[in-house]
């Protein structure tokens, strides 16, 4: 078995464990070392796995780990794979799908990125990396998932959408076919999205009207 570190041990962070639980059901694939999170001190445990304390864990960890960024804060979670890439290769970022969700065989992933329970991701998706796809959510044939992207539950993309960087998609929303989902936005819970949305714009409504821009 790899070790594997969780990085937050916030709700998301305790959602993830469970899927890496999951996966160790069907095959023994991860040891889990514990929780790093820089609001808590090292000590105690959460889910019965110890808190290694903050940041200056991977600094002082010597052995090679794989690491599961559990932020749903598109800005955040590419702030932290930047900040723990830096600091050498004996850390990575697997990809782990649950195995209670469907990724076809022509579909790509990019590395860290997480499909949780009953997802689809279908036929020559491209998914960047560090994506976070949250439960009961369909991305369709040749959609473009950008780096960092968050998709929230129930979110459903219809086929060959084009989702920018850092974009974070509330729970179920759904977009239309053919559509470009700037960077660095954010497409409100429940929203209908039915045309292109700027880079840094939130979008919010059925159908959905630009609330904000960046």
């Amino acid at each position: 078995m790899d070790d594997i570190v969780i990085y937050g041990a916030g709700g998301l962070g305790r959602e993830l464990l469970e899927n890496i639980e999951e996966i160790n059901e069907g095959n023994q694939c991860w040891r889990v070392l514990g929780f790093v999170d820089d609001g808590i001190r090292a000590g105690g445990s959460v889910c019965g796995h110890p808190l290694l304390g903050g940041f200056d864990f991977f600094r002082s960890y010597t052995r090679r780990a794989g690491v599961v960024i559990a932020f749903a804060d598109c800005a955040a979670k590419e702030a932290a794979y930047e900040k723990i890439k830096a600091l050498d290769s004996r850390f990575y970022f697997p990809i782990l799908v649950n195995p209670l969700s469907y990724v076809s065989s022509r579909a790509v992933l990019g590395e860290g990125t997480i499909v949780a329970r009953f997802c689809s991701v279908h036929v020559n998706a491209r998914v960047g990396k560090c994506v976070l796809v949250s439960n009961k959510c369909e991305i369709s044939h040749e959609d473009t998932i950008g780096d960092f992207v968050s998709l929230m539950p129930s979110v459903n993309i219809s086929g060959n959408v084009i989702v920018g960087k850092r974009t974070l998609i509330g729970v179920q929303a759904a977009i239309l076919q053919g559509l470009v989902i700037g960077g660095d936005s954010v497409v409100g819970m429940g929203s209908m999205v039915l045309s292109d949305v700027p880079d840094g714009c939130t979008v919010l409504g059925s159908p959905a009207k630009i609330t904000a821009r960046r």
